[in-house]
């Protein structure tokens, strides 16, 4: 059952049917979120306006042609292009046509190309001209384009495509490590990237369990490299189309066929021989990758269907470093757990897409999905404590998404219209299934591990894009609405095989025992299972206006809501319960009136200024805010332990769960049971984000943009676990064991300045990233929950808080048939989540006590800064069909010790020390094949 209150339904029912009066209108082009807007004036060499030209936009790869005409002013528009290479013809009576040949329009781009006619008959020859709008500088948010060339011909170690957000300034990306990697932005957690969005081909696609990408493009690529023509990375996105993205988004389109058959085959070798032995590594483990996949794309019917297919699949036996502590009093106890242990990983991902132009109409039909099963998370810190190989998880995940969208194109109108169908199965197991035994030095096995999800999406979504001019300039009005069914179904036994904590490397006994039983059936794991059922609401209304030729105001606002996805259903157990009532407040026991959150009204305005009125530099600001997503774990955790009672002892006298829940059963000197509490009025997480920048074409060929952004995150999840015991008693009550309040009340915040040098000269282009940057935020990396007093959550400097980075890549074709890239990245050392490593405040947990009070450490000196050169050289072979390219790549070029981790416990003797690696040198070798 679904409930909401009336006045917050019919609020958000208001800006659906204003969105959709207007999406409802049948209307023009491609994608919304993947489109291309063009526009432009045409004069005559003499300053005077051509009347009646007319502009034909032709589509090299599909031979589509799109028109315009020009109006009195000589002012043209193109709404919703494909992104792709075109030729621009312009044509009027008594003048010589002009032809702009191959150029290139990029994904979210809003292109700028200005014509200038000579006088002259029809039957002269034409004007021809090589140009390229790639060179962005009139945009109105904070974004880079990642190009096709670039996808294609950077080096790029794990062929992990999100990755090359790297090029762009504000984003922090490091070298695959344990086959994990993931980019990251601004003052929230890296490691769990659930503040940032990817979508494909203008779908989402972002989960409700846990709130990020779904199966984590952290563990390796989501879609096929080469499947993706390019995409965009946002940091302040003022477009209101985005959401659920307070960190950043990544927008991506795929290839599409065309009228000429196109395909390749690939292979890619690294192995054990091509890999530099790591600092932390006795010897060189073997190691062994292959990277192998093809494509091809075509016509099936000539200009009436296109096929596009892709496959990539990645079989890698790697290996990670496990470093443990050395306790001072005994430092070699754990060095036979020390070493490099194998961590196989299969990944297997493939797309494919049906396009069908229809008249007025164009179909797409796409299938995208990725399989991975490996052997990874053991070798880096928990809460500070290294985990050894016995932490380590299986895990095998499926994502499937299903799409069909139909455009419907008039003169100025674009409607599109579309299905999505988005299916997340993820199973994770225990290398080594038993008791987790943390140490100060080291942790033996995981609590919150077996674990099984299913995380399900079905929505509908309408996007119109309408363009009009009046007396008041000219505008682009954009609207869509989204209805989306979402459920999730999570079986997950956290601490059912037990969780032993130990106050020293040396101690016999733990300290501190957790367990959890089944209430209904004691003797399985069946009763921690929780499932959610919910709706996902969401619609948007904007106007491009352009009021002078020099200027553009994007103004927007946006409104998303998630009914019944936090248990509204949900009667907790202990609702009436006065003790809890008394400690905790009302606000925490759920007695199935939980609201859902509906004032995410979210307003965004930016304008672009070009104040000479050249076209060569443009002035822009922006505000707005981005609502991101509740993750659904907290309220599935709540609902869950309704049957699945947790309890934690105080210096238990053993280590066997076999006893512990012997006395649970008995009821004698049991501990009473753990609670999990909700708060009923969480606030979506929302990020206030403004930004002001210039951008500058020096040349037809050198363009430099520079931006100040600020963000602020609010209402970030935490939880507070109170209650714990503190010298063998419990401070609140004893009626109940450790009480985990989960809440939103966690802020971050972060500013940088972004400077970006992008020099492009057929067949070379360079691009220049420096990112200076702050981070703060109330709460760690590893630790955005569970601190045992909320005074804990206390504004530092962050994990995020990378000061410097500059990021050089390039690409460029040499003689002889050679071709040359690279990425080189510098980049400041990062600061540390820290803990001293004994109680120090008497509260019952270690990880609110800080080494002198601050929660993070920061190691300094050029030795610690991050620096890798990665390059690649290829060399084409040209067959009677096709060319052979084969590619070497060495990654890491000088071999740099860049320290992943460092020893972040006070209490150790290696404390502030390097404890982990980043990848030291590699080379592969490739081959390609395409024609």
């Amino acid at each position: 059952m679904l409930r909401a209150s009336a006045a917050g339904i019919v609020h958000a029912g208001r800006l659906i049917a204003v969105s959709a009066a207007l999406a409802g209108t049948p209307t023009l082009l491609a994608a919304q979120a993947t489109a291309v807007t063009l526009q432009g004036t045409v004069t005559a060499t003499d300053g005077s306006v051509p009347q009646g030209a007319r502009v034909e936009i032709l589509n090299r790869e599909t031979g589509g042609v799109r028109g315009a005409l020009a109006d009195t002013a000589g002012g043209y528009r193109a709404l919703g292009l494909a992104p792709g290479s075109y030729d621009i013809t312009v044509r009027a009576i008594g003048y010589r046509r002009q032809v702009r040949e191959g150029v290139r329009l990029l994904v979210g781009q809003r292109g700028m190309l200005d014509f200038t006619l000579e006088p002259g008959g029809v039957e002269l020859a034409p004007t021809v001209i090589t140009a390229d709008a790639s060179l962005e500088v009139q945009r109105t948010d904070v974004s880079t384009a990642v190009s096709r060339e670039e996808i294609e011909n950077l080096p790029l170690n794990a062929r992990n495509v999100l990755n090359l957000a790297a090029i762009a300034p504000g984003i922090r990306t490091y070298a695959t490590e344990g086959g994990r990697s993931a980019p990251a932005s601004g003052a929230l957690p890296e490691r769990e990237p659930r503040f940032s969005n990817f979508y494909v081909d203008g779908m989402e696609w972002k989960g409700t369990y846990v709130g990020q990408v779904m199966g984590g493009p952290a563990t390796g690529s989501m879609l096929p490299q080469e499947a993706l023509r390019e995409f965009r990375v946002y940091l302040n996105s003022y477009d209101a189309e985005y959401a659920r993205g307070a960190s950043y988004i990544i927008s991506a389109v795929s290839h599409r066929g065309g009228n000429e058959l196109q395909g390749s085959l690939f292979s890619f070798l690294q192995n054990r021989n091509l890999v530099a032995k790591g600092a932390f590594q006795a010897t060189k483990p073997e190691y062994q990758r292959y990277q192998l996949g093809g494509n091809l794309r075509g016509p099936i019917v000539k200009d009436r269907l296109f096929f596009a297919a892709s496959y990539e699949g990645h079989l890698t036996d790697d290996y990670i470093d496990v470093v443990p502590g050395r306790p001072p009093e005994q430092p070699d106890k754990w060095d036979v757990h020390a070493g490099s242990f194998r961590a196989p990983i299969r990944n297997h991902t493939a797309l494919v897409r049906l396009t069908a132009p229809l008249g007025s109409h164009t179909v797409d039909a796409m299938w995208g999905t990725r399989q991975q099963h490996g052997e990874s998370n053991f070798g880096v810190r928990l809460a500070g404590i290294p985990l050894s190989h016995e932490a380590g998880i299986i895990g095998s995940s499926r994502v499937t998404s299903l799409q069909l969208r139909d455009t419907y194109t008039r003169a100025s109108l674009v409607n599109e219209l579309s299905l999505h169908f988005l299916d997340l199965t993820n199973g994770q197991s225990m290398l080594f299934p038993g008791p987790t035994r943390q140490y100060p030095g080291l942790q033996f096995g995981r609590a919150n591990f077996p674990f099984l999800i299913s995380d399900r999406h079905l929505r509908a979504i309408n996007k119109t894009s309408w363009a009009l001019d009046g007396f008041t300039g000219s505008h682009v009005i954009k609207s869509g609405v989204e209805l989306h069914r979402t459920a999730t179904h999570i079986w997950r036994p956290t601490n059912g095989h037990g969780v032993f904590a130990f106050l020293t490397d040396t101690s016999t006994l733990p300290s501190r025992a957790t367990i959890a039983v089944g209430l209904i059936d004691p003797s399985s794991m069946r009763d921690a299972y929780g499932e959610i059922d919910g709706w996902v609401i969401g619609g948007y209304l904007q106007d491009q206006w352009q009021p002078l030729p020099t200027l553009n105001i994007t103004a927007g606002v946006r409104y998303d809501a998630e009914i019944n996805t936090l248990n509204q259903d949900l009667t907790n157990p202990w609702a009436r319960d006065t003790t809890l009532l008394r400690i905790v407040g009302e606000n925490f026991l759920n007695t199935g009136d939980r609201k859902a959150d509906l004032d995410n009204i979210a307003p965004r305005l930016a304008i672009s200024w070009d104040p000479f009125g050249e076209g060569r530099i443009f002035v822009r600001a922006g505000h707005g805010v981005m609502f991101d997503r509740i993750p659904v774990f907290g309220a599935i955790q709540e609902r869950i332990a309704v049957n699945w009672r947790t309890y934690t002892f105080s210096n238990p006298g053993t280590a066997d769960p076999a006893v512990l829940r012997a006395r649970i059963a008995a009821g004698s000197g049991a501990s009473p049971s753990n609670v999990f509490l909700f708060n009923d009025h969480m606030e979506a997480p929302e990020n206030h984000q403004w930004s002001a920048g210039i951008g500058h074409r020096v040349t037809d060929g050198l363009a430099i943009n520079v931006d100040y952004v600020n963000q602020r995150v609010k209402n970030a999840y935490v939880t507070v676990n109170t209650n714990l015991i503190r010298s063998g008693t419990r401070p609140l009550t004893n009626r109940f064991g450790n009480i985990t309040l989960w809440d939103n009340f966690g802020d971050a915040k972060s500013q940088a300045v972004l400077t970006t040098l992008t020099w492009d000269r057929r067949p070379a282009r360079v691009n220049a990233a420096y990112t200076l940057g702050w981070a703060k935020s109330e709460f760690g990396e590893y630790t955005t929950s569970d601190y045992a007093d909320s005074a804990a959550y206390v504004m530092q400097v962050s994990e995020g808080d990378e000061r410097h980075r500059v990021v050089v890549s390039g690409l460029t074709r040499l003689p002889r048939g050679f071709d040359f890239s690279g990425i080189v990245i510098v980049a400041s050392p990062r600061p540390t989540f820290a803990t001293a490593g004994v109680d120090l405040n008497q509260n019952g947990s270690t990880l609110d006590d800080w080494p002198d009070g601050i929660r993070t450490i920061r190691a300094r000196g050029w030795e610690h800064w991050y620096r890798t050169v990665d390059v690649r050289l290829g060399k084409s072979f040209t067959l009677p069909r096709g060319q052979v390219v084969v590619t070497a790549e060495v990654f890491n070029l000088f071999n740099t010790a860049n320290h992943s981790e460092y020893q972040a416990t006070e209490s150790q003797l290696n404390f502030r020390e390097p404890s982990g690696d980043f990848p030291r040198r590699q080379g592969q070798f490739g081959m390609r094949y395409h024609f």
